[in-house]
């Protein structure tokens, strides 16, 4: 396959928006990015670019349901403003690092437009820069599941807990489909009802997953190429699919984990790790970083796994630190893990504490499922 060199992100990829006041109510921008009048919307302060508020910057409050006197300046993500010179791999380091699902586009100085990251996929997708593998290769794991039963809080808290955006729902342990935090977001943010509970006084504690969930689950063979989940993806409007095995449900592939892998194929090291994220502060700390990581790699391949790569992106708050680590396994997938502390070598320990306790645990859960096909054969 021809890979193209990229060097800028054609102004024609842009999508027209709005541009609003850091003033303005966030109840009057829920409904223009929930109805998908537009991808996002800029916010301006005192006539100036601010920051850019999309679906995912909703996520931001605590509660499910939506202050009415909250401004849009609270929910405004600062990203940085990309134009026509600006080149591919630095817009897949934004996407990677900021939470948001678009970024400010400037064409001859003026701030009136947007990328979304669909948009960037399909870019990617025509300009054939997509890494031929199976999805099993790309997924996260493992898929976390919760009871239809479970309410919309408890939900919300799993995913949080989790850091995730989406949860498989369960009837008698069986599958029955999809929520996600967008989903809540946007069901309870105005105080919508559903239709069987028009005549019952509003109370999130009334609500179950299963009755808000997406039933018509999009999913994927596990031995499916990745150009064609991304495919599946930009012709059906949809940010993730669920990998199937064997007609269980194993994992997800997302458009982050699509993007996040090109990155990394495109700047990772001979020795398998990828750090992004160190400033000057934590310079001098990188050879110290690496040589622990390269270090947990081979504990991990003692384990009988294979490590096609390990990223650590590290990202410092005022307060603390916090470190996203995932590790890509051979036939397995890829584990995700957070940590944060105020101090990066306390960050660092318990890390790579995480990442021994994770795949010992799934090394665990592979030997009962082995034991358990050998009893079935039996």
């Amino acid at each position: 396959m021809v890979r193209l060199k990229i060097n800028y992100i054609p102004q024609e990829l842009a999508t027209k928006t709005i541009s609003l006041s850091n003033n303005e109510p966030i109840t009057k921008i829920i409904p223009m990015i929930k109805d998908k009048k537009y991808e996002g919307v800029i916010i301006n302060k005192n006539n100036k670019y601010f920051g850019i508020i999309d679906s995912k910057g909703l996520y931001k409050f605590s509660e499910l349901r939506m202050p009415k006197n909250e401004s849009a300046e609270s929910f405004a993500v600062k990203a940085p403003v990309i134009n026509n010179e600006t080149d591919l791999f630095t817009v897949l380091d934004y996407f990677t690092n900021i939470k948001t699902n678009v970024l400010p586009y400037s064409y001859k100085n003026k701030i009136d437009s947007v990328l979304t990251r669909k948009s960037l996929l399909k870019f990617i997708l025509s300009s054939k820069l997509i890494n031929e593998m199976p999805v099993e290769k790309i997924m996260t794991f493992p898929v976390i599941a919760a009871d239809a039963d479970t309410g919309l809080i408890t939900a919300k808290k799993i995913m949080s807990d989790h850091r995730l955006s989406r949860l498989i729902v369960l009837k008698n342990n069986s599958p029955i489909g999809i929520i996600s935090m967008k989903d809540i977001v946007y069901k309870f943010s105005l105080d919508e009802k559903l239709p069987e509970m028009k005549d019952v006084r509003f109370n999130i504690n009334n609500i179950n997953i299963g009755s808000l969930c997406e039933r018509n689950v999009k999913t994927i063979e596990y031995n499916r190429l990745v150009s064609e989940a991304t495919r599946k993806m930009v012709e059906q409007g949809i940010s993730s699919l669920v990998v199937v095995k064997d007609k269980k449900y194993i994992g997800i592939v997302t458009i982050s984990d699509i993007l996040k892998n090109i990155q990394i194929n495109e700047h990772i090291q001979e020795n398998k790790i990828f750090i992004i994220g160190i400033d000057d502060e934590t310079k001098e700390y990188e050879d110290e970083i690496r040589e622990q990581l390269r270090n947990e790699i081979n504990k991990i391949e003692k384990l009988n796994y294979t490590v096609n790569y390990l990223t650590l992106n590290i990202k410092r708050n005022n307060r603390y630190y916090q470190l996203n680590a995932r590790v890509n396994l051979d036939h397995t997938g890829i584990i995700s893990l957070h940590v944060e502390e105020y101090l990066l070598d306390k960050a660092m320990k318990n890390l790579l504490l995480l990442i021994e306790k994770e795949l010992k645990k799934e090394k665990s859960q592979m030997l009962t499922l082995r034991k358990v096909d050998r009893n079935e054969e039996e």
